[in-house]
């Protein structure tokens, strides 16, 4: 359909086309035959067809209601559906986190990502280095690095003892 016929088709059944397409059909019942052919705007039609096209139009409208009701019908049941799931939809991550963790990578086939460990703030992060510093200083426990940067600078003098129980001193480096 064209769009301009399409536009005059809205404006008509918005400006009560029905209300006086049903008169019409109505008073052509009743008073039809006493009109013979009818032209309008260069087409002649019998009262008749005229008749049968305007009860078609008055169908199409009932069966479009029906489907309105229908489909409010459908839209009320869905309503009730999605009430009725909602709380489930809402709660139901919550207690899949729980059973399976909040950062489980299972989570993912559930839609649910999973979380993230946050990055520690920076002054948690110097409390931590602090306390690392504290217990290795505490315990006297060196890294591989700190150990081979140990290097001995004067010489190490070992005592042995002899069968007599004299020291017997021998010179190492």
């Amino acid at each position: 359909m064209p769009r301009r016929a399409r536009n005059r088709a809205q404006y008509a059944i918005e400006h009560g086309f029905e209300k006086r397409a049903r008169a019409l059909a109505g008073g052509l019942a009743r008073f039809g035959a006493s009109f013979g052919p009818i032209e309008v705007e260069g087409k002649t039609v019998t009262t008749s067809a005229l008749l049968s096209l305007l009860r078609a139009v008055e169908e199409r409208r009932e069966e479009q209601r029906d489907a309105l009701v229908a489909a409010r019908q459908k839209l009320v049941a869905l309503e009730a559906a999605v009430l009725a799931a909602e709380p489930w939809v809402r709660n139901l991550p919550t207690l899949i986190k729980l059973k399976f963790g909040a950062s489980n990578a299972e989570l993912v086939h559930f839609g649910i990502r999973p979380a993230r460990r946050k990055r520690p703030s920076p002054e948690t992060q110097l409390a931590a280095s602090a306390q690392g510093k504290l217990t290795r200083a505490e315990r006297h426990t060196m890294g591989a690095r700190q150990r081979q940067a140990i290097r001995s600078t004067g010489q190490l003098r070992v005592v042995v003892l002899g069968a007599d129980g004299q020291p017997i001193e021998k010179k190492r480096r």
